[in-house]
């Protein structure tokens, strides 16, 4: 039996060398011609290439080698591929079998460059074969022309790697199995970069018939994918998952990526229909911080929290002119929102917002949140599209201190607290909704810098109506006074206003229109009392740009003016100021800077009282510019005499305000005077009195204040007036009474007074102060000089002049003395030495001192006169 075997092997043996042999023979004498030939037909059967091959032979042992195997395209004759050698060896024993195995390499230059290894096998009785192709690796830069249309322009760097397997079958079609590895590729769309390894797999197959589709089944595995500079979302990263592609359609199984901070899944497919058509849907929890710091510009200074949930659902055709139907759901959780223009955050805020791209819709579906204790409500649609406009409903309470922060910074408020209840519609363009609804405030408080003005206590309604706004029910106290509010107020194109400001004995009525950048005042009143009524019109600028302009005119009653919201008038307290007075002028400047402004009017009044002192037939102009005032009145009557004055004020600075008053007064009946002024009617002045007066100066430096003027009185009782009587006893006539010791000048009756006074340093000084009277039946003259201080001190010489009637009856003058005296008329002088005294100390608290103190020193003074006298004459 084992030589059986072993004769069967070496009979078998030797028929293989035989047919090795043979067949090399063969191959050898049939490649280089026979063999070349049938390959180039093969490969020009299409028709559309032609082939050359320099060389193709077989050796037994480095088996079959092609040399310089190329195809060009036979219209544009474009090289499609180039082989530099192609060295294949095969499989005798597979030959027993009935096939022929082989395995070759082969480096390519066109259109790409790397090697390629082959090995498969043929079965030539069966008419099929199986390839399994394995490539190098390839760069995405080194493919060249034909091949190089079919890469997109935007894969612009990266390697590739291909492990196909052809087979054919009898009565089949050929297939191609394997996979693609792509490695670090990189896709350029300015701005947009992505970058990534993908791994392509399956199975394709050519179409039946020419023309029509291959069909494939594919599998890609997407790993460590990122995508920079994404228009609006920035950076997307760490992208993975797995795509299938057939013919049909393209599914997205499940993709990952992190987007603006958060994991995203996306899952759908596309339809490669003509056109082709999409479904996807993504889905992430967004964190509120994370969209925050993507979007700064967006979000600027706000600081959200929280977490969003959102699903974007997208469906369309890949046409041009086509949009993309796109719906965003996002869910709100636990959201706070923080930020400089919040006092407070705001805090809980829940809610879903849905987004349709197509239509440009936004819904707001309970959308609230708390604002410090209160909550707030928005319900509604936004519909972005040109023109973009709104349908919301906003429902709940907001404190104002929120409104301080969007005040505009010139606009005077300080500080705001209290409450608004909104119940809102808003309808409309969404640049200028239409408004209906209502707000109620409640504990309204403000605080006004200009004018400085505290709101308290504030609460109303207003009621929205389009571009309507009505003010109703509403009461503030300003500065503790009480006010009452109401108007209307139209937005129209050209927005108008009419408004009533009430308060405890009047109101005010504004009738205004808006232009530009000012209110017009077409008409407003202002009623205070009985008599008091102001009408106003002009322009007032908005913000203070441009300047208000403004007339007025009307009647008022100082006494009613006296009982304004704002209290007592200060200058009309201090003036003492009674009467009606009737108002025309005009103001041209700021009206939070009344001293910078321009104002001029004209005051007239037929009866006006300045602490008690009547005046008649009042005309006073007031002119003030941004330099300084000047209130002049160029005619009045003072009980039945003529008053004219003026007082200037001039800005020089800082505490440098100069002053320049001037008055004059002619013939005024004194007798008038004790009947209009209640504190004379218990005295008896009659005569009359003229004066002048100019003074000027620093109003704050009295230092710099001069000033100059006369007095004449002549009349009776004079003495009787209440700022003389009263400083005329003490300092005049009680202390010559207590020197010559006559009562009877107690009662003096003052009949003539007659003055010149300069003001310097301080002092207002005099050297003529003359004053006659009458004493018991006898005349008294009283000179006086010296100086009286602002701060009311006295350095006053007084000399009295008695007659001899008084001088004789004084009980201190000797008989001897009395009878020179009575002889002695050339001598008055001595009759003024005699009583001489001086005052000092100050008005309240007068000290006296008398020149001459014994009869003795006024007699050597009368001998030594009468001696001189005789020599004279001789």
């Amino acid at each position: 039996m084992g030589r059986l075997v072993r004769t069967i092997a070496i009979t078998l043996l030797g028929v293989g060398l035989t047919v090795t042999i043979g067949l090399w023979l063969f191959l050898w004498s049939w490649l280089p011609t026979q063999g070349k030939a049938l390959l180039i037909e093969r490969l020009e059967a299409s028709g559309t290439m032609e082939a050359s091959i320099t060389s193709m032979r077989y050796e037994l042992l480095r088996g079959l080698t092609v040399e310089e195997l190329q195809l060009v395209d036979r219209a544009t004759k474009q090289l499609w591929c180039s082989l530099p050698v192609i060295r294949m060896r095969f499989d005798w024993l597979a030959v027993l079998r009935g096939r022929i195995g082989f395995r070759g390499q082969a480096p390519i230059d066109v259109p790409v460059r790397t090697d390629v290894t082959l090995a498969g096998q043929y079965h030539p009785f069966a008419r099929s074969f199986s390839v399994a192709v394995e490539t190098a690796e390839i760069r995405v830069r080194s493919v060249t022309q034909p091949l190089k249309r079919w890469v997109p322009p935007a894969l612009t760097d990266g390697t590739f790697q291909m492990d196909i397997e052809l087979t054919q079958r009898p009565d089949t079609v050929l297939s191609m199995s394997g996979q693609l590895t792509g490695h670090q590729l990189v896709w350029q769309a300015d701005p947009v970069r992505v970058t990534g390894d993908v791994i392509v797999s399956g199975i394709a197959t050519p179409p039946i018939q020419k023309g029509f589709p291959w069909s494939f089944d594919l599998v890609a595995n997407i790993q460590d994918g990122q995508a920079e500079h994404v228009p609006t979302v920035g950076n997307v990263t760490q992208v993975q998952g797995t795509i299938r592609a057939t013919p049909q359609q393209i599914i997205v199984e499940q993709l990952h990526a992190t987007l603006l901070g958060s994991p995203w899944v996306t899952q759908g497919r596309i339809a490669l229909t003509h056109p082709p058509s999409y479904e996807l849907l993504a889905t992430s929890t967004l964190t509120l911080q994370t969209v925050a710091v993507t979007w700064p510009t967006m979000v600027r200074d706000w600081k959200p929290t929280g977490q969003a949930v959102v699903q974007v659902d997208c469906h369309g055709l890949f046409a041009p002119g086509i949009p993309a139907d796109c719906q965003m759901q996002t869910q709100l959780k636990d959201g706070v929102l923080a930020g400089p223009a919040l006092p407070d955050p705001i805090t809980g805020i829940t809610g879903s917002v849905h987004y349709d791209l197509l239509s440009q819709t936004l819904d707001i579906e309970q959308l609230q949140g708390q604002v410090s204790t209160h909550t707030v409500q928005a319900n509604g649609t936004i519909v972005l599209a040109e023109p973009a406009h709104a349908t919301l409903t906003v429902n709940g309470t907001v404190p104002l201190s929120y409104a301080a922060r969007w005040l505009p910074k010139d606009s005077g408020v300080s500080h705001i607290d209290g409450t608004a209840t909104l119940q809102v519609n808003a309808q409309g363009p969404l640049a200028h909704p239409m408004l209906t609804g209502e707000i109620v405030l409640r504990e309204v408080q403000a605080q006004l810098a200009a004018p400085k003005t505290a709101l308290t206590q504030g609460q109303g309604r207003a009621v929205l109506a389009g571009q309507r706004i009505e003010l109703r029910e509403a009461m503030v106290r300003l500065n503790d006074q009480p006010f009452r509010l109401s108007g209307v107020l139209n937005l129209d194109e050209e927005p108008s206003m009419t408004a009533t400001i009430g308060f405890s004995n009047g109101e005010l009525w504004v009738s205004a229109r808006q232009a530009n950048e000012a209110w017009l005042i077409d008409d407003s009143r202002l009623s205070v009392g009985q008599n008091s009524q102001l009408r106003l019109q002009g322009r007032i600028g908005r913000r203070g740009t441009p300047s208000s302009s403004l007339a007025f005119s009307g009647t008022v009653d100082v006494a009613e003016l006296k009982q304004l919201p704002g209290g007592s008038l200060a200058q009309i307290d201090s003036l003492g100021l009674h009467g009606v007075l009737t108002v025309d002028g005009q103001f041209q400047g700021q009206l939070t800077d009344w001293p910078q402004a321009s104002v001029r009017a004209q005051v007239r009044a037929d009866r006006v009282q300045i602490r008690e002192i009547p005046l008649n037939q009042v005309v006073c102009q007031i002119d003030q510019g941004p330099r300084g005032l000047v209130i002049e009145i160029p005619s009045a009557l003072l009980a039945d005499g003529h008053l004219t004055g003026k007082v200037t004020l001039e800005h020089r600075g800082p505490q440098q305000d100069y002053f320049l008053a001037e008055a004059d007064v002619t013939a005024v009946q004194l007798g008038q005077l004790s009947t209009a002024i209640p504190a004379w009617r218990t005295h008896s002045p009659s005569g009359t009195a003229s004066a002048h007066a100019v003074v000027s100066g620093i109003a704050s430096q009295r230092s710099s204040w001069r000033g100059e003027g006369w007095l004449n009185a002549a009349g009776e009782e004079l003495g009787d007036v209440p700022l003389l009587e009263k400083y005329m006893a003490i300092l005049v006539f009680v202390p010559l009474a207590d020197r010559v010791a006559l009562d009877s000048l107690r009662r003096a009756q003052v009949k003539q007074v007659a003055l010149t006074w300069r003001l310097a340093q301080e002092r207002v000084s005099s050297d003529d102060l003359r004053i006659g009277a009458v004493a018991g039946g006898a005349p008294v003259a009283v000179y006086a000089k010296g100086s009286i201080g602002l701060d009311q001190t006295l350095d006053v010489l007084v000399e009295p002049e008695l007659s001899d009637a008084l001088a004789a009856e004084s009980p201190i003058l000797s008989d001897a003395a009395r009878k020179v005296l009575q002889n002695a008329e050339r001598f008055n002088r001595i009759r003024r030495l005699f009583v001489r005294y001086r005052l000092r100390g100050t008005l309240k608290d007068p000290k006296k001192s008398y020149e001459i103190a014994s009869m003795d020193e006024l007699l050597g003074s009368l001998i030594g006169d009468l001696f001189r006298g005789l020599l004279n004459q001789n």
